[in-house]
Protein backbone atom coordinates (compact mmCIF):
# COMPACT_ATOMS: atom_id res chain seq x y z
CA UNK A 1 0.00 0.00 0.00
CA UNK A 2 2.97 2.15 0.79
CA UNK A 3 4.25 1.65 -2.39
CA UNK A 4 1.25 2.49 -3.93
CA UNK A 5 1.03 5.77 -2.20
CA UNK A 6 4.18 6.29 -3.32
CA UNK A 7 4.07 6.26 -6.86
CA UNK A 8 1.00 7.79 -6.76
CA UNK A 9 2.46 10.76 -5.32
CA UNK A 10 5.29 10.78 -7.59
CA UNK A 11 2.62 10.52 -10.48
CA UNK A 12 0.61 13.62 -8.95
CA UNK A 13 3.68 15.56 -8.64
CA UNK A 14 4.80 15.15 -12.15
CA UNK A 15 1.30 15.91 -13.41
CA UNK A 16 0.78 18.78 -11.13
CA UNK A 17 4.11 20.16 -12.60
CA UNK A 18 3.31 19.41 -16.21
CA UNK A 19 -0.35 21.01 -15.83
CA UNK A 20 1.42 24.52 -14.47
CA UNK A 21 3.95 24.46 -16.82
CA UNK A 22 0.97 24.16 -19.34
CA UNK A 23 -1.25 26.87 -17.78
CA UNK A 24 1.42 29.35 -17.63
CA UNK A 25 2.56 28.49 -21.28
CA UNK A 26 -0.82 29.24 -22.16
CA UNK A 27 -1.62 32.41 -20.04
CA UNK A 28 2.12 33.58 -21.48
CA UNK A 29 1.58 33.42 -24.94
CA UNK A 30 -2.22 34.59 -24.86
CA UNK A 31 -0.55 37.75 -23.19
CA UNK A 32 1.57 37.88 -25.97
CA UNK A 33 -0.22 37.54 -28.46
CA UNK A 34 -2.29 40.01 -27.29
CA UNK A 35 -0.07 42.52 -26.84
CA UNK A 36 1.77 41.82 -30.50
CA UNK A 37 -2.01 42.37 -31.52
CA UNK A 38 -2.60 45.79 -29.87
CA UNK A 39 1.14 47.07 -30.30
CA UNK A 40 0.15 45.70 -34.41
CA UNK A 41 -2.68 48.11 -34.28
CA UNK A 42 -1.44 50.39 -31.54
CA UNK A 43 -0.72 53.67 -34.36
CA UNK A 44 -0.41 54.26 -37.38
CA UNK A 45 3.08 53.91 -38.74
CA UNK A 46 5.08 57.03 -38.97
CA UNK A 47 5.10 58.61 -42.94
CA UNK A 48 5.03 61.74 -44.49
CA UNK A 49 0.90 61.30 -43.83
CA UNK A 50 -0.41 64.21 -41.43
CA UNK A 51 -1.46 63.07 -38.07
CA UNK A 52 -4.65 65.42 -38.26
CA UNK A 53 -5.88 67.55 -41.18
CA UNK A 54 -8.20 69.99 -39.52
CA UNK A 55 -11.08 72.03 -41.13
CA UNK A 56 -14.10 74.13 -40.03
CA UNK A 57 -16.63 71.32 -39.58
CA UNK A 58 -14.44 68.20 -39.27
CA UNK A 59 -11.20 66.98 -38.88
CA UNK A 60 -9.86 64.06 -40.63
CA UNK A 61 -7.25 61.71 -38.32
CA UNK A 62 -5.68 58.71 -38.47
CA UNK A 63 -7.16 56.29 -36.72
CA UNK A 64 -5.81 54.91 -33.56
CA UNK A 65 -7.73 51.67 -31.00
CA UNK A 66 -9.41 53.70 -28.89
CA UNK A 67 -11.61 54.80 -32.11
CA UNK A 68 -12.53 51.38 -33.02
CA UNK A 69 -15.89 50.84 -30.45
CA UNK A 70 -16.96 54.42 -31.31
CA UNK A 71 -16.26 53.79 -35.44
CA UNK A 72 -18.12 49.88 -35.69
CA UNK A 73 -21.31 51.60 -33.51
CA UNK A 74 -21.20 54.74 -36.30
CA UNK A 75 -20.82 52.00 -39.14
CA UNK A 76 -23.31 49.81 -38.05
CA UNK A 77 -27.06 51.69 -39.92
CA UNK A 78 -28.37 50.02 -42.14
CA UNK A 79 -28.27 52.93 -44.23
CA UNK A 80 -24.51 52.98 -44.20
CA UNK A 81 -23.96 49.11 -44.78
CA UNK A 82 -25.82 48.69 -47.71
CA UNK A 83 -23.86 50.80 -50.28
CA UNK A 84 -20.63 49.15 -48.50
CA UNK A 85 -22.13 45.64 -49.81
CA UNK A 86 -21.82 44.60 -45.47
CA UNK A 87 -25.20 42.22 -45.49
CA UNK A 88 -28.15 43.23 -43.52
CA UNK A 89 -26.74 41.76 -40.55
CA UNK A 90 -23.47 42.41 -39.86
CA UNK A 91 -21.55 41.96 -36.27
CA UNK A 92 -19.31 44.16 -34.42
CA UNK A 93 -16.37 41.78 -34.97
CA UNK A 94 -16.89 42.35 -38.79
CA UNK A 95 -16.50 45.64 -38.94
CA UNK A 96 -13.93 45.58 -36.59
CA UNK A 97 -11.75 42.63 -38.57
CA UNK A 98 -12.16 44.79 -41.70
CA UNK A 99 -10.96 48.18 -40.67
CA UNK A 100 -7.57 46.17 -39.31
CA UNK A 101 -7.26 44.38 -42.38
CA UNK A 102 -7.75 48.45 -43.80
CA UNK A 103 -5.11 49.39 -41.81
CA UNK A 104 -2.94 46.12 -42.95
CA UNK A 105 -3.03 47.81 -46.50
CA UNK A 106 -2.36 51.65 -45.34
CA UNK A 107 1.01 50.17 -43.83
CA UNK A 108 1.46 48.90 -47.02
CA UNK A 109 0.73 52.20 -48.64
CA UNK A 110 -2.05 50.82 -50.76
CA UNK A 111 -4.83 52.78 -48.96
CA UNK A 112 -4.99 56.45 -47.92
CA UNK A 113 -7.44 56.10 -44.26
CA UNK A 114 -8.50 58.98 -41.93
CA UNK A 115 -11.39 58.78 -39.77
CA UNK A 116 -13.89 61.47 -40.05
CA UNK A 117 -14.73 64.04 -36.42
CA UNK A 118 -17.01 66.19 -36.01
CA UNK A 119 -16.00 69.21 -34.90
CA UNK A 120 -18.73 70.39 -32.77
CA UNK A 121 -19.37 66.81 -30.86
CA UNK A 122 -15.71 65.57 -31.24
CA UNK A 123 -16.96 61.95 -32.00
CA UNK A 124 -15.85 60.01 -34.61
CA UNK A 125 -19.27 60.04 -37.45
CA UNK A 126 -16.91 58.12 -40.47
CA UNK A 127 -14.52 57.41 -42.81
CA UNK A 128 -12.84 58.23 -45.62
CA UNK A 129 -10.58 56.46 -47.89
CA UNK A 130 -8.69 56.34 -51.15
CA UNK A 131 -6.78 52.98 -52.36
CA UNK A 132 -5.16 51.73 -55.25
CA UNK A 133 -7.26 50.02 -58.47
CA UNK A 134 -10.34 48.05 -57.28
CA UNK A 135 -12.94 47.13 -59.22
CA UNK A 136 -15.38 48.51 -56.96
CA UNK A 137 -13.56 51.82 -57.02
CA UNK A 138 -10.42 53.65 -55.29
CA UNK A 139 -12.61 56.01 -53.52
CA UNK A 140 -15.03 55.81 -50.20
CA UNK A 141 -16.49 57.79 -47.57
CA UNK A 142 -19.46 57.11 -45.46
CA UNK A 143 -20.63 59.04 -42.96
CA UNK A 144 -23.42 58.12 -39.90
CA UNK A 145 -26.74 59.52 -41.50
CA UNK A 146 -27.36 61.14 -37.71
CA UNK A 147 -24.26 63.92 -39.07
CA UNK A 148 -25.63 64.00 -43.05
CA UNK A 149 -25.15 67.96 -44.37
CA UNK A 150 -24.08 71.00 -43.71
CA UNK A 151 -21.02 70.11 -45.83
CA UNK A 152 -19.55 67.53 -44.15
CA UNK A 153 -18.36 65.50 -46.56
CA UNK A 154 -17.61 68.20 -49.01
CA UNK A 155 -15.20 69.50 -46.47
CA UNK A 156 -13.56 65.60 -45.85
CA UNK A 157 -13.08 65.18 -49.85
CA UNK A 158 -11.82 68.51 -49.65
CA UNK A 159 -9.38 67.65 -46.53
CA UNK A 160 -8.08 64.60 -47.72
CA UNK A 161 -7.36 65.33 -51.87
CA UNK A 162 -5.65 68.13 -50.81
CA UNK A 163 -3.10 65.41 -48.90
CA UNK A 164 -3.53 63.42 -51.16
CA UNK A 165 -1.86 64.78 -54.34
CA UNK A 166 0.40 66.65 -52.51
CA UNK A 167 2.19 63.31 -51.21
CA UNK A 168 1.38 61.45 -54.50
CA UNK A 169 3.14 63.59 -57.38
CA UNK A 170 2.35 60.93 -60.04
CA UNK A 171 -1.92 60.91 -59.22
CA UNK A 172 -3.85 62.88 -61.25
CA UNK A 173 -7.14 61.33 -60.79
CA UNK A 174 -9.24 58.62 -58.90
CA UNK A 175 -12.21 57.39 -59.19
CA UNK A 176 -15.95 56.48 -57.33
CA UNK A 177 -18.40 53.76 -58.08
CA UNK A 178 -21.61 54.71 -57.33
CA UNK A 179 -24.77 52.31 -57.65
CA UNK A 180 -27.52 53.72 -59.33
CA UNK A 181 -29.94 53.72 -56.68
CA UNK A 182 -27.63 55.69 -54.17
CA UNK A 183 -29.05 59.09 -55.96
CA UNK A 184 -28.21 60.64 -51.99
CA UNK A 185 -24.47 59.85 -52.53
CA UNK A 186 -24.19 60.22 -56.39
CA UNK A 187 -25.49 64.07 -56.08
CA UNK A 188 -22.95 64.17 -53.01
CA UNK A 189 -20.04 63.44 -54.86
CA UNK A 190 -20.77 65.14 -57.69
CA UNK A 191 -21.03 68.56 -55.39
CA UNK A 192 -17.84 67.73 -53.58
CA UNK A 193 -15.97 67.73 -57.41
CA UNK A 194 -16.10 64.34 -58.84
CA UNK A 195 -17.27 64.13 -62.52
CA UNK A 196 -19.23 61.65 -64.06
CA UNK A 197 -17.67 59.87 -66.59
CA UNK A 198 -19.50 57.35 -67.69
CA UNK A 199 -22.05 54.32 -66.54
CA UNK A 200 -21.69 50.24 -66.25
CA UNK A 201 -24.63 48.33 -66.83
CA UNK A 202 -24.00 44.59 -65.61
CA UNK A 203 -26.65 41.08 -65.93
CA UNK A 204 -26.31 40.23 -62.50
CA UNK A 205 -25.36 43.35 -60.55
CA UNK A 206 -26.98 46.71 -60.03
CA UNK A 207 -26.05 49.23 -62.51
CA UNK A 208 -23.17 51.50 -61.46
CA UNK A 209 -22.17 55.10 -62.22
CA UNK A 210 -18.61 55.91 -62.68
CA UNK A 211 -17.58 59.06 -61.47
CA UNK A 212 -13.63 60.67 -61.38
CA UNK A 213 -12.12 63.60 -58.82
CA UNK A 214 -9.23 65.64 -60.53
CA UNK A 215 -6.03 67.19 -59.47
CA UNK A 216 -6.75 70.71 -59.75
CA UNK A 217 -6.12 72.38 -63.38
CA UNK A 218 -6.86 69.16 -64.93
CA UNK A 219 -9.41 69.31 -67.55
CA UNK A 220 -11.82 66.52 -67.98
CA UNK A 221 -14.50 65.22 -69.59
CA UNK A 222 -17.69 65.01 -68.15
CA UNK A 223 -20.45 63.10 -69.20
Amino acid sequence: MFKFNKKLSKLLIIFSILLASGLGYYYFSKQTKEKVISSKFDLSQPDSRPEIIPGKIITLKRFRPEYFKDYCNMKKHPLVLKPLYYPEKTSYKLIEHNLKQDLERERKGIVFLYAIFDNKDNRIVGSIEIREFDSNGEFTCWINPQYWGKGRLQEAVKLITQEYFKLFKDKDKFNAHIEMWNLRSFFALKKAGFKLIDTFHFKDQPSRYLLEFYRPNITSIEN
